[in-house]
């Protein structure tokens, strides 16, 4: 589960850097 945290971590940092 914690694997699956990064996912959208990921996710949304992409959405503010862009």
């Amino acid at each position: 589960m914690g694997q699956n945290n990064w996912l959208p971590s990921i996710k949304m940092t992409f959405t503010i850097q862009t």
